[in-house]
């Protein structure tokens, strides 16, 4: 029985040589916050997976997010920047009229007489 017995193929395992990182680390390495990091794993597609190891162990690999990161900074380079809409023209700004000079109330001739009243 033995002698019809094949060995087991050997194909590279999913995990060998892959390093991970839990959610704190992977959000450091992308320059985020935790909370954006699992904000993007529920909203963006192109966001990798993360992978569950047990319970309440959940890893990223270091390689998907750095082909993340590449892809969108090159996304970001490659696009043509969007051109700014024309600038109204600004309309010259009419002279100021010059200001009048302040009155004052009581003549000068009488504030001698009302600092005398007030004396």
């Amino acid at each position: 029985m033995l002698a019809n017995h094949t060995a087991p193929t050997t194909a590279a395992s999913p995990v060998e040589g892959a390093i991970f990182l839990r959610a704190p680390a992977a959000a450091k390495r992308l320059a985020i916050s935790v909370p954006t990091l699992w904000r993007w794993c529920r909203t963006n597609p192109e966001f990798p997976r993360p992978a569950k190891l047990g319970a309440g162990v959940t890893v990223w690999r270091i390689t998907d997010l750095d082909a993340f990161a590449a892809a969108q900074i090159a996304a970001s380079t490659d696009a043509t920047p969007p051109t700014p809409p024309a600038a109204a023209p600004v309309a010259a700004r009419p002279p100021r009229k010059p200001r009048p000079t302040p009155t004052l109330a009581v003549p000068v001739e009488d504030t001698a007489a009302l600092c005398k009243e007030f004396a």
